[in-house]
């Protein structure tokens, strides 16, 4: 082969070597930078996996319980029936040693005793059954009331999370206008619709301009995040911590975590003990956010 052309290939294997690794580093350099938003998304995915199971372990533990008194009914049923069949086979032996008794002297009285007791041991039957069948309805009735009333307390009724999603978009679109929130935040809060729109948009906007870390102090996840104040805003993500820095990052926080779970299913959502604590928080960080602004 010319050598002029083996020196040609030669340096395109080089030039083709430097752009691999070129685009080696920055592919490692973009998955780096992308690494804590990552990490924040693994592990709100996990906490929702747990506490979900929770939620199912729980509901799980109330339907074993139901099942456990229907059982426990059923057996008193039964041995309520054994009883009385014993009681009526009993009596059948005696009369049957009676009939043969006197069946010499009185056969037509005695047989017509016989038609009459038979008569009045098959209604006597009829009516201890059918006292047994309601007593066993009516307890099963209950069990059934009781396992409703433990999943209306647990999932909460349907009227009460109507009364949250009302309260909550007067909230939304109520919030002080002197908050440092952007403009493009500002518009939908204040055209707030409970559609799920909204907690998509808070979390998008926050993934993009939030810095998330883990508090020196030992306090879980937080996130800092410029706004349009020109200050740096900081507060927890947690429960326990949301509440600990700056009110009115809290309230995005908890507008985005509230709205998330008024648009989800009854399978998906968080209990109703859950938004109620969810619901608490954000009034408060309302209403503190609020005395800030106004310069309490």
């Amino acid at each position: 082969m010319n050598p002029q052309l083996k020196r040609v290939f030669g340096l395109l294997l080089v030039i083709v070597s430097i752009l691999s690794l070129i685009i080696s580093a920055g592919g490692v350099i973009a998955l780096w930078g992308a690494r804590p938003a990552i990490t924040t998304a693994l592990q709100d995915t996990v906490k929702l996996v747990s506490e979900t199971l929770a939620t199912t372990q729980k509901a799980l533990a109330v339907a074993d319980a139901a099942l456990q008194n229907a059982a426990d009914t059923i057996t008193v049923l039964s041995g309520s029936i054994d009883s009385l069949g014993n009681s009526i086979g009993g009596t059948q032996d005696a009369l049957n040693s009676v009939t043969t008794l006197v069946r010499q002297d009185l056969p037509k009285t005695i047989e017509a005793a016989r038609t009459a007791l038979a008569s009045a041991q098959d209604s006597g039957s009829r009516l201890t059954l059918l006292q047994l069948h309601a007593g066993v309805s009516r307890r099963l009735g209950e069990i059934r009331d009781e396992q409703q009333a433990e999943v209306s307390r647990v999932e909460g009724s349907k009227a009460h999370w109507r009364e949250l999603d009302r309260e909550f978009q007067s909230m939304v679109r109520g919030l002080d206008p002197r908050l440092p929130i952007p403009e493009e935040l500002r518009q939908h809060l204040a055209q707030f619709e409970p559609d799920g729109s909204l907690s998509g948009l808070l979390l998008r906007y926050l993934e993009a301009n939030g810095e998330f870390y883990v508090d020196g102090a030992g306090r879980g996840p937080w996130i800092s995040l410029s706004l349009v104040d020109g200050e740096t805003h900081s507060t927890g993500l947690s429960r326990s911590q949301v509440l600990a820095g700056d009110p009115g990052l809290a309230v995005l926080i908890l507008a985005a975590v509230i709205d998330y779970n008024l648009s989800q299913s009854e399978a998906r959502r968080e209990d109703i003990g859950y938004m109620d604590a969810m619901f608490a928080l954000f009034r408060q960080a309302s209403d503190t956010a609020g005395r800030h602004t106004g310069g309490e």
